[in-house]
């Protein structure tokens, strides 16, 4: 009855701390491929969009909820006559789009300035792919979906600057990730067990209920 009563207690002392919050928040994406037989990629630019709910109590928080991801890289082409004298270059670019749910977990140190650290990971689901050949081959770019995985995990950790208001946090985000299973499908045999990392920087607000 006494480890009851303490149960009990501690359950009513979280739920006076608890913070529902909605997070809205985007920034820049930069992603690349990671081949491991050596052939490298070139970063690219993309965006993250996102719109998450938060439960927080004590310091300790997890969140979740619906992300939109751009994610880039490039590769580079030489062109060359038959004697291998290169007389020009050109540059493919490789698009993905994906819709994202991620499940983070958090400990927040300080009350007005904020620092909280993350982990989780990161569901990522397919939305379309395109490659974008040069100019001088006169293709048009070109859906590769089905050469793709549908559904991507991948493991996230950063962390959060945050101002705190009343009712809003104001806060920038860094966070890394690396994608455990293959980009590509195992029957597209011209790709080769390559992974997505990127390093994201979020700007965004936290808007804070029953506080």
């Amino acid at each position: 009855m006494k480890v009851i009563f303490i149960l009990f207690f501690l359950f009513i002392g979280m739920g006076s701390t608890a913070q529902h919050s909605i997070n809205l928040q985007a920034g820049p994406n930069f992603s690349n491929l990671y081949n491991p037989n050596g052939f490298f990629f070139e970063m690219g630019t993309g965006y993250q969009l996102g719109l998450n709910y938060q439960y927080s109590s004590n310091g300790f928080g997890i969140e979740s909820g619906i992300n939109l991801t751009k994610k880039t890289y490039k590769s580079s082409v030489f062109f060359s006559d038959q004697f291998g004298f290169v007389w020009d270059q050109g540059q493919i670019d490789y698009t993905y789009f994906y819709t994202s749910i991620p499940v983070l977990f958090s400990y927040s140190f300080g009350t007005t300035f904020k620092s909280t650290p993350f982990l989780g990971a990161n569901f990522e689901l397919l939305n379309s792919a395109l490659i974008e050949f040069p100019d001088v081959w006169s293709v048009l770019p070109m859906n590769f979906k089905e050469s793709c995985q549908p559904l991507l995990l991948s493991p996230i950790v950063g962390i959060e600057f945050a101002y705190s208001f009343k009712r809003i946090d104001v806060f920038s985000r860094l966070n890394g990730q690396f994608s455990l299973n293959p980009v590509f499908r195992n029957d597209a045999s011209e790709f080769d067990n390559e992974r997505f990392y990127s390093i994201g920087n979020q700007f965004g607000c936290r808007f804070k209920f029953n506080k």
